[in-house]
């Protein structure tokens, strides 16, 4: 099986807002049903900032959320997805 690991490395992120008005960083590979819901990791997962920045694949103890809407697209870096903000990960 042939694995393209160029394709993993241009994967975006989004800055989405949950239906909790929380704001969140996440990997365009976390979000389903054409960005209406989004994979976030469990409270047991110790760091969602490396899960985020390493674009880990969801697993099957990852809930789904409903996203209010996307806020911005942004390239392949989680730090250039809002310039100049804090954004808190948090278990959800």
């Amino acid at each position: 099986m042939y694995f393209d690991i160029s394709a993993y490395w241009y994967r975006m992120f989004y800055v989405v807002e949950f239906e909790d008005l929380s704001v969140d960083v996440v990997p365009d590979s976390w979000l389903v049903d054409n960005g209406q819901r989004c994979f976030w990791p469990p409270a047991r997962v110790s760091n969602i900032v490396a899960c985020v920045k390493d674009k880990k694949c969801p697993e099957k103890s990852w809930k789904l959320y409903n996203i209010k809407r996307l806020l911005k697209k942004c390239g392949k870096n989680s730090s250039s997805a809002v310039p100049g903000m804090y954004v808190n990960y948090e278990s959800r």
